[in-house]
């Protein structure tokens, strides 16, 4: 009897080892999902999230020469961000730091400038004072120009490739190299230095025409198909002046509690155009 039960346990030991390598050979060798699959499981995944984070660096360099003068300016801009889609409410602080090689200009820094956007409204305390200004249409805020859906409308009109998997902030994700439409990448870098704006598009023109290179990477999760990172470049040439910009984005609390606490706007002055 013994030897019927060490038999069995034998074999029961041997199924259960050979089980585990087919199961990893098939997790090894699983396919990849499409470039295509990527995003459309990632549309899908944008649609469902009520609320999200993000840290942004945005940083713009200027060099060349204006009348016989070698000029070299840089812009860092930091900021934090928190995105309350379902209740249309959003927080962004920004640090923003210029220096320049002109002796005659100062170097420029501010810490801590403070944006909200409640509903259709931006607020803003640019002179210790709130004041307000109302974007229009209202459903372009929310539901076209939150970062995450920028994100889906820049795949959407670009050229696309996965180039692996990385661990991302502690994520794996998908690696996708992006080729994308000028005009979508440059109406969303214009408006990542905030929140959300409207935009002049013959300014968007007008800087597509003088781009010279272009670049965007985007990391996206293999769990939930969000997004975890995304770094965009631009660089253009103009009037002697080259200007190279890089923005990276870090994306993270997916649909957890808000946490927004929104100061005294009531006595906000409305600024009108």
């Amino acid at each position: 009897m013994v030897k019927v039960c060490g038999k069995m346990d034998v074999k029961y030991i041997l199924m259960v080892f050979l089980l585990g390598i087919v199961m990893f050979v098939v997790f090894l060798y699983t396919e990849n999902p499409s470039e295509d699959q990527i995003m459309s499981r990632m549309a899908s995944s944008v649609d469902d999230v009520s609320f999200y984070g993000f840290d942004i660096n945005i940083t713009l360099k200027n060099t060349g020469y204006r009348a016989d003068r070698y000029l070299d300016i840089k812009m860092i801009i930091n900021g934090i961000g928190r995105v309350d889609i379902k209740n249309k409410i959003a927080k962004f602080t920004t640090d923003v730091d210029v220096s320049s090689n002109d002796l005659k200009s100062r170097s420029y820094s501010e810490k801590g400038i403070d944006v909200y956007v409640v509903n259709d409204t931006i607020y803003t305390l640019p002179f210790g004072m709130w004041i307000k200004n109302k974007v229009q249409p209202e459903s372009n805020l929310w539901n076209n120009q939150t970062h995450i859906r920028q994100q889906v409308d820049i795949m959407k009109n670009s050229k696309i490739k996965l180039i692996g998997g990385e661990l991302i902030n502690g994520v794996m994700t998908y690696h996708l190299d992006i080729e994308p439409d000028r005009n979508t990448l440059v109406e969303y870098v214009l408006k990542s230095g905030g929140t959300v704006s409207e935009l002049n598009y013959e300014r968007i023109g007008n800087l597509t025409n003088i781009i010279t290179a272009l670049n965007m990477d985007l990391w996206v999760s293999k769990i939930d198909y969000l997004p975890v990172k995304s770094v965009v470049y631009i660089e253009t040439y103009t009037n002697n002046i080259t200007a190279d910009m890089t923005v990276v984005t870090d994306f993270y609390d997916y649909n957890k509690k808000s946490g927004i606490e929104l100061p005294d706007l009531s006595n906000a002055v409305e600024i009108r155009d």
